[in-house]
């Protein structure tokens, strides 16, 4: 397990750090993990535990490697701040809320399969289903969407 925390631009680079603090018994130094060029607003690690996302105000998603630290793969950007992520039980796809859009992309590729939009309002929550075949959204517009993956809107709490 670790614990992660955006910390102040490093000189001349205009980054920020993200900070990997791996919890060991003899509590090591954490290493910084450079990556998002703003605020990062939310992490989550993959089902085998291999891997973690993070994502940040600067619109972008990046998946690590727990162990190393390094940086695996960067995902095209999304038009606004990401608010939310979550890995499917599989771990082969992660759902992101971002302004009024939730977005669904495969981990290999980082390419966006389906974006789903209904909410009129910053998506703040994005939990996928045990079976992984339905993703819920809740947002700032006082609604929680429940979606097919892929797929349409099961039920709109409206």
């Amino acid at each position: 397990m670790g614990e992660y925390t955006a910390k102040p631009n490093l000189p001349g680079l205009g980054l920020r750090r993200l900070l990997f603090l791996k919890l060991t018994p003899m509590g090591k130094v954490p290493t910084s993990l450079i990556g998002h060029a703003r605020s990062a607003t939310f992490v989550a690690f993959s089902p085998n535990r291999s891997v973690f996302a993070s994502a940040g105000s600067d619109g972008k998603i990046r998946l690590w490697n727990v162990v190393t630290g390094e940086l695996l793969l960067t995902f095209p950007k999304h038009p606004k701040w990401i608010y939310s992520i979550a890995f499917s039980p599989d771990g082969r796809t992660i759902a992101s809320g971002s302004w009024m859009e939730v977005y669904i992309s495969d981990i290999t590729t980082g390419k966006h399969t389906a974006i789903r939009t209904g909410h009129t309002r910053v998506v703040n929550c994005v939990a996928f289903s045990p079976d992984g075949r339905t993703l819920a959204s809740g947002s700032n517009d006082s609604t929680i969407l429940l979606w097919k993956v892929p797929g349409k809107v099961l039920r709109d709490s409206r």
